[in-house]
């Protein structure tokens, strides 16, 4: 004979076995992903940056799309953002680069005497990733974010290659491929001298 309490728990092991085994799977197929937020927290902390500076930073950042049409965002909607983020590496080790990504970052980390933009913080934070907002919204969206112009992503790499340029002096360095017929993206350089770096 099965005692009530037995039935009590063998009923709540298997609801807990039933709920773990629907559960987990659940989570696993909806592709949770980390949200824009805390991508930036966690690569700026990575960067090093102490976890008030990255707050400050995020919240300068942020002020610069949020609520706003992805195709109205331009280069000034940035300049507190760097006005609140000056360049810290020697102007002299600045290293331009066009056409050899991986090359450059691999050469830059190996050597660490020169830095590129993306070796600087929001350099560091922002690569690789898309955002945009849009009116009405305290969400920051990362889809179809750069299908007009001006937009948030291209906003931001222009004022930060020119800004990146400008903090140069003395000699700054370049690496290009020299086997390419055109070792650097003629078109880029429409934009004025500043945007090499990309």
């Amino acid at each position: 004979m099965v005692s009530v309490k037995a039935v009590a728990i063998g009923g709540t092991v298997t609801a807990v076995v039933v709920i773990i085994v629907v559960v987990v799977p659940s989570v696993l197929l909806t592709g949770q992903k980390e949200d824009f937020r805390e991508t930036f927290m966690r690569k700026c902390l990575e960067f090093p940056e102490e976890k008030q500076i990255c707050e400050n930073k995020w919240a300068a950042f942020k002020q610069a799309y949020i609520g706003k049409d992805k195709c109205s965002i331009i280069e000034e909607n940035y300049d507190k953002l760097f006005a609140e983020t000056p360049f810290k590496h020697p102007c002299s080790k600045t290293m331009f680069w066009s056409k050899t990504y991986e090359l450059v970052h691999k050469y830059t980390e190996k050597t660490e005497c020169l830095f590129t933009l993306e070796d600087t913080l929001l350099g560091y934070v922002l690569n690789g990733l898309s955002w945009c907002g849009e009116p009405g919204s305290n969400e920051t969206l990362t889809d179809k974010c750069e299908d007009c112009r001006p937009n948030p992503v291209n906003s931001f790499w222009q004022v930060a290659s020119r800004k990146f340029a400008l903090h140069a002096c003395e000699g700054a360095s370049v690496m290009l491929d020299g086997e390419r017929t055109e070792p650097y993206d003629s078109n880029r350089l429409s934009n004025g001298p500043f945007c090499f770096c990309c």
